[in-house]
């Protein structure tokens, strides 16, 4: 099958999305499908074509509105608008029914939308994957961003969503997808995990890993660290990541009492991400939701005490986990008593096998969607 993969993000930028579309990419590669990629220029730095893990990938500049103030945010925007037809060129050009039976979207965002008009007007069939953020992130709050969302839908013959958390509130926001959403998770590399090494540590240290935006709520994190001070909690506390609130949650824990036991180590390698989450004495997630929420199945792999609420997809990750510790209430306090409840329990021994499916068979699952949809189109 000929595959058009049009995602907001892509490897080798670091993140859940990119890790997602390349390890399907790579899956379908592996199977014998040509795939391609359509995706966002995010940086100059990223070229505007080639080959990755023998996959072609096109990048653009995918205009949709203006943010920012300052001379070099409107500069930044005119070169892009400027650059613009070239993008939309090349959506033109890599989304041609002469080599591509099927176009699927991740992350529905302007990108998304672009390619999802493109296909339609190419009567290519279009398949988009919701991934979380994109529903209930703080972008989807614009009357502009509510367009895209739900045109672009429109313009799909089928959806799929990474949790029946995510299936539930897009049906809630949008009646009309009722019958026409599948669950497909992401996947699970288990034979990667295997390979990975704890980290070592003098001190029992807690972690949490996540990009710095407010679904994460790092700052609620910092807060239950204080709240055990100002004494020594009995361990140190690691995070991983950037973003734009990371400013903030540093000036938060140069206030805090126990800021001497908090440590930001900054966006890491897959690789040392893992042997981190491995060596932990407990994974904390303070997140508004969880779409998916890969860093839980990950701690639930090496058997690591996770402190989490019931939000999202959270439930569905650790159900009949015997390490989650689910916290009562929404508070600093609540953490804090799980945290603790965390470091009594230590490592996990009763582990069922992980309810999850590898990459290959999720890729699977695609391709069976893809073809089930493609043979609707025909007359």
């Amino acid at each position: 099958m000929r595959i058009a993969l049009v995602s907001s993000g892509y490897a080798p930028n670091i993140g859940g999305l990119e890790q997602v579309t390349r390890a399907l990419a790579h899956e379908w590669k592996q199977k014998g499908h040509d795939v391609r990629v359509v995706t966002n220029r995010s940086s100059r730095k990223l070229l505007p074509r080639e080959v990755i893990d023998g996959t072609p990938v096109y990048r653009g500049y995918f205009v949709w509105g203006f943010s920012g103030f300052g001379i070099k945010s409107w500069l930044k925007w005119f070169a892009q608008c400027a650059l613009f037809p070239n993008a939309l060129w090349t959506l033109w050009t890599e989304l041609n029914p002469s080599h591509v039976d099927v176009v699927h979207l991740h992350y529905i965002g302007p990108l998304a939308w672009w390619g999802a008009l493109t296909a339609r007007m190419r009567s290519l069939p279009v398949i988009a994957t919701v991934h979380g953020s994109d529903l209930l992130g703080d972008g989807s709050a614009s009357p502009s961003a509510r367009f895209v969302f739900r045109s672009t839908l429109k313009f799909s013959c089928r959806i799929t969503t990474v949790s029946r958390f995510m299936m539930r509130e897009l049906e809630k926001m949008i009646p009309q997808t009722r019958g026409n959403v599948a669950v497909i998770s992401n996947g699970f590399d288990d034979s990667t995990l295997r390979r990975v090494e704890a980290h070592p540590s003098k001190r029992p240290y807690g972690i949490c890993v996540g990009r710095f935006i407010r679904q994460k709520r790092q700052a609620l994190l910092v807060a239950a660290l204080d709240f055990m001070g100002p004494d020594d909690p009995g361990f140190d506390f690691i995070f991983v990541g950037d973003g734009p609130m990371l400013a903030g949650a540093k000036a938060l824990v140069d206030k805090s009492s126990v800021r001497d036991h908090i440590l930001f180590r900054g966006a890491l390698e897959r690789s040392e991400t893992l042997s981190l989450v491995k060596g932990a004495s407990f994974v904390a997630i303070a997140s508004e939701y969880e779409s998916f929420c890969l860093v839980a199945l990950e701690a639930r792999f090496f058997s690591r005490p996770v402190v989490t609420f019931r939000r999202g997809a959270l439930p569905e990750v650790l159900e009949d986990y015997p390490g989650a510790v689910w916290a009562e209430r929404e508070t600093a306090e609540s953490l804090a008593r799980g945290m603790k409840e965390t470091m009594r329990l230590g490592a996990i021994t009763d582990v069922q096998p992980t309810p999850f499916s590898s990459w290959a068979e999720i890729a699977d699952a695609y391709i069976k969607l893809f073809t089930e949809t493609l043979a609707a189109q025909k007359p």
